[in-house]
């Protein structure tokens, strides 16, 4: 009698076990290429790999981005890195998966739970489909992949293997998580800096063949030459102008940018002279300038500095002109010029009163000062907009009508990059200019030399005879 009681305590024992084991118990995985949207920051696919291990329909494993150093953003490397855990049925539907990421940012954009079956489709679905949109993919069983190779008891020995291989690279992943970065940002950087180079390379082609084509004769080549060889000319007296002021702050980054746009200048003139030379089968050879203009002559000298209408595909370009008003004040004249109008090119015009410039030019050196800042807090996934200075003050407290006032901004995108705007308040209504930081510099550069310039010659012409003769003492 005992022994037919433990006889069916271990019989029930065997079929509890039995049924508590799901059918769909094992390993799986899933390999494939991501594709972001057109709108992300990385434009090439992210090799993801899915690994899950099901025990009594309870599912744990982890999603893995492999990581694409074509992908040069470092947020690329972020997306899709997590722990997963939930449940599937006896029949192989996902009831719940959820993906836990690894990284606050993804957390916020990035896969957070998987839907679907195990015998058919299932779907990678993010928090943002705008930048991740769902993907579909497929189960592999891990004995699936390897029986047709080995015998059934291989299979059990390597799916052992698997497991413990999944585990120890699950540690290493995590332990080694911080030296991966490092190297593919390493690898980011300088697949960006290639990338940057061709761009410059192909915007420099551009223009080359933009300027060759649109001249007929050599008289006309010359004269594309000594404009190019001008606004380098220009450049070197802004830079000579930065050099001797002691009010600049960050010289040495103004100077990296102005440096660049000399080079830049200089190579196209080389270029050119080159091309035309070749077209003409004459040497074209630039006429020496002698750079002794008024700051007004200067104002069309001086490149121009591109912006561009948000919302918009629109670009153009900003020129600063001294002007004194007829009741006698100094003003610098900023137009918004739009070259491809056939009716009017000056899309919009603000003055800068002399007592403001200064305002504006330590505003455009905020740009690039806060954009360091951004970059070294990792500061990404939100839209921030801070007014770097507003002028006049006093129509700067309320937007309403009557009051009028210009703003410079610094902006932050989701992606991390940054931008300035130029912004006309006008009572409630607003219009803004964007630009580059690259461009808030140059732009400061700029007016910081038109302020120069301006002020000197407002000075000595308003001075009186007696005035200017008491100067020499």
């Amino acid at each position: 009698m005992y022994c037919l009681y433990i006889l069916r305590i271990f019989t029930i024992f065997l079929f509890i076990s039995h049924v508590s084991a799901g059918p769909y118990d094992g390993s799986y995985n899933a390999k494939f290429a991501f594709k972001m949207s057109a709108q992300s920051v990385c434009p090439k696919e992210l090799p993801i790999d899915i690994q899950i291990e099901i025990k009594n329909n309870l599912v744990t494993g982890y999603i893995f981005n492999q990581g694409n150093p074509e992908n040069s953003h470092k947020f690329c490397e972020l997306y899709h890195n997590g722990d997963i855990s939930g449940e599937v049925d006896d029949t192989g539907n996902i009831v719940k998966l959820k993906i836990k990421q690894k990284s606050s940012h993804s957390r916020q954009y990035s896969s957070y739970k998987i839907k679907g079956t195990l015998d058919g489709d299932s779907t990678l679905i993010s928090r943002s489909a705008q930048y991740h949109p769902s993907f579909k993919f497929r189960w592999v069983k891990v004995e699936d992949e390897q029986e047709n190779a080995v015998s059934n008891g291989d299979v059990v020995k390597k799916v052992k293997v698997e497991k413990v291989e999944l585990n120890v690279k699950s540690e290493i992943n995590q332990k080694d998580n911080a030296e991966k970065n490092e190297i593919v940002a390493e690898n980011n950087f300088k697949d960006k800096d290639k990338v940057l180079k061709n761009t410059q390379t192909s915007k420099k082609s551009n223009q080359l063949k933009d300027i060759v084509s649109k001249v007929s004769n050599s008289d006309e080549a010359l004269i594309e030459l000594n404009s190019i060889l001008r606004q380098v000319e220009m450049y070197i007296v802004i830079k000579e102008n930065i050099l001797t002021n002691k009010k600049i702050s960050r010289k040495e980054r103004v100077l990296s940018i102005v440096d660049k746009e000399i080079d830049r200048l200089k190579n196209l003139a080389e270029s050119l002279q080159q091309n035309f030379s070749d077209k003409y089968t004459t040497p074209i050879r630039p006429k020496n300038i002698n750079l002794n203009v008024s700051s007004f002559r200067a104002s069309e000298i001086y490149p121009k500095i591109p912006y561009y209408v948000p919302g918009t595909s629109e670009i153009g370009e900003m020129l600063i002109i001294p002007r004194v008003t007829d009741d006698g004040f100094l003003v610098y004249k900023l137009d918004f010029v739009d070259p491809a109008s056939r009716v009017d090119q000056i899309r919009d015009t603000m003055n800068v009163y002399h007592q403001s410039a200064q305002d504006m030019i330590k505003a455009l050196n905020k740009i690039d000062e806060w954009t360091t800042v951004a970059q070294e807090q990792g500061i990404s996934g939100r839209r921030i907009s801070k007014t770097a200075t507003c002028f006049p003050k006093e129509q700067c407290k309320e937007k309403r009508q009557g009051n009028t006032s210009t703003e410079v901004l610094f902006q932050v995108y989701e992606d991390g990059s940054t931008s300035g705007k130029i912004q006309r308040n006008k009572g409630r209504f607003s219009v803004g200019y964007n630009f580059s930081v690259e461009s808030a510099i140059l732009l400061s550069g700029y007016l910081d030399y038109m302020v120069n310039v301006g002020s000197k010659e407002f000075r000595l012409g308003t001075m009186s005879d007696e005035e200017i003769e008491n100067l020499f003492q």
